[in-house]
């Protein structure tokens, strides 16, 4: 991020607005886009959007060694905060996330059932 200072320091107010604003499905912050192929608004767009995504959650759990398939709590902090110990703006955030996991694997057992 030191690297990109004087670009990010040359940016407009509304590319500022957009570095600063959580985009698409999982609300991914637009600053996750400096130094990558893409423009910000691309985040809008479904395939790109969760590539990223997936791009980030490897990042997060290959920089802090998390396993992707069971540590979840600390992968809702990381999303949230960018660190798996990080303190949620909203205290309920991870909860929430973890009740929506729960929700989702749910409806897909039924569909399960049902096929």
């Amino acid at each position: 991020m030191q690297s990109n200072r004087p670009a990010i320091a040359a940016l407009e107010d509304d590319q500022l607005r957009q570095l600063a604003t959580s985009w698409g499905h999982t609300q991914i912050m637009g600053y996750h886009m400096i130094g990558r192929a893409g423009t910000v608004k691309d985040l809008l767009e479904p395939r790109f959007h969760y590539r990223i995504a997936v791009e980030l959650l490897s990042r997060f759990a290959e920089q802090y060694e998390l396993d992707l398939r069971a540590e979840f709590e600390k992968l809702f902090r990381c999303w949230n905060t960018g660190r798996p110990d990080g303190k949620t703006y909203d205290p309920a955030y991870v909860e929430n996330g973890m009740r929506r996991m729960k929700l989702f694997r749910d409806i897909a057992q039924q569909n399960e059932r049902t096929v």
